[in-house]
């Protein structure tokens, strides 16, 4: 058995290598065994090697932004074999059985003659200027691509879940109605991440659960938090439309990452398309959101709404008027009510 070196891009070329037991060096480098065209990907990145046993191993060759073999970052040569993934940069490497199993070739009798096949020509990314390094993850990717960051973000979402229920619930005993709605929650992102690990499975045949969990809780931590901000705004300055439209906007801009962030689980689309992506969903949300105000039924109540609930501030931070105020504007507002009464009535 030999093992296939299968090489895929950002823009999704895949390629692939034999290895015959030699030493490979990877990287941007033009004198590399295995140029890859990956602006992340430092100028020698990494080696493989076979030891005595045969076993192939994969080491990081002391770089920016290292390399992650299955989901971790490795700080030592990581063993690789047949399934093995190994993402550097932004250049997904995937390690495959020579005898693996293909699904036999789709019989196409009008298929037109070949064209003749032009010589791809691999160009190197252009070097950044001198004493200007190459950008690294964002934290919070960087957090989510780690099974501990993932664990991580998927327990702090159900510590927030479980302490606005118990605060919430003035029953006198709430631990199971807690914990009622932490399964209730825990089941739905579960749903949600199952749904998106199916749907996206086939861009490296592998099903990314964690991943999507740690995904969807991360982006519902943030509405929570942007839900929290927008009632003490609302509450402080009552009747401000610049809230509503900052609160509409930062929940596009959610809609938008949680799509984002779904893509590049399991898949090596460049940010750029995925953000791309992203605010097109946002931007269709909205539309439908819009379509359906302008379509409800809008009939008139007395009963008052408001926006927020009311929050623990001290009065010499609310704004207040005094009764006789109060009293001054219910007598104005009567007084013009009698005087439209009056000229409703006189001819």
């Amino acid at each position: 058995m030999a093992l296939i070196l299968e090489i895929r891009d950002a823009r999704g070329h895949t390629t692939r290598q034999r290895l015959d037991g030699h030493p490979i060096v990877l990287g941007r480098g033009l004198s590399n065994d295995v140029v890859l065209d990956d602006a992340y990907v430092d100028a020698r990145h990494a080696r493989l090697e076979r030891d005595e046993c045969g076993a192939w191993s994969i080491v990081d060759l002391g770089t920016v932004n290292g390399l992650y073999a299955n989901g971790e970052r490795a700080v030592a040569p990581a063993s690789v074999a047949a399934g093995t993934e190994v993402r550097i940069g932004r250049t997904l490497l995937r390690f495959r059985d020579s005898e693996e199993l293909v699904p036999p070739a789709l019989v196409d009798d009008q298929a037109p003659a070949p064209a003749p096949m032009k010589p791809h020509v691999v160009q190197a990314a252009p070097p950044l200027p001198a004493g200007v390094p190459e950008r690294g993850e964002r934290p919070v990717a960087a957090l989510l691509e780690t099974t501990r960051g993932r664990l991580v973000v998927v327990g702090a979402m159900l510590t927030v879940v479980a302490t606005n229920s118990w605060l919430s619930d003035t029953s006198r005993s709430p631990g199971s109605s807690v914990l009622g709605v932490v399964l209730t929650i825990g089941t739905m992102l579960s749903v949600w991440a199952v749904t998106w690990a199916a749907v996206t499975r086939r861009a490296d045949r592998r099903f990314h659960f964690l991943g999507h969990l740690a995904v969807v809780c991360a982006v519902s931590l943030a509405a929570i938090v942007a839900v929290e901000i927008n009632e003490w705004l609302t509450f402080l300055f009552p009747g401000a439309d610049v809230i509503a439209v900052l609160y509409v906007g930062v929940f596009l801009v959610l809609a938008a990452a949680i799509v984002a962030a779904h893509l590049g689980v399991s898949g090596t689309m460049s940010r750029r398309r995925r953000w791309r992506i992203g605010f097109m969903v946002a931007g269709a949300i909205l539309a439908l959101t819009m379509i359906a105000v302008l379509v409800k039924d809008d009939t008139f109540s007395d009963t008052p709404k408001f926006e927020s609930d009311l929050k623990p501030l001290s009065a010499t931070v609310v704004p207040t008027r005094s009764v006789d105020d109060f009293g001054a504007v219910m007598l104005k507002a009567k007084r013009k009510a009698d005087e439209a009464a009056k000229k409703r009535v006189d001819p």
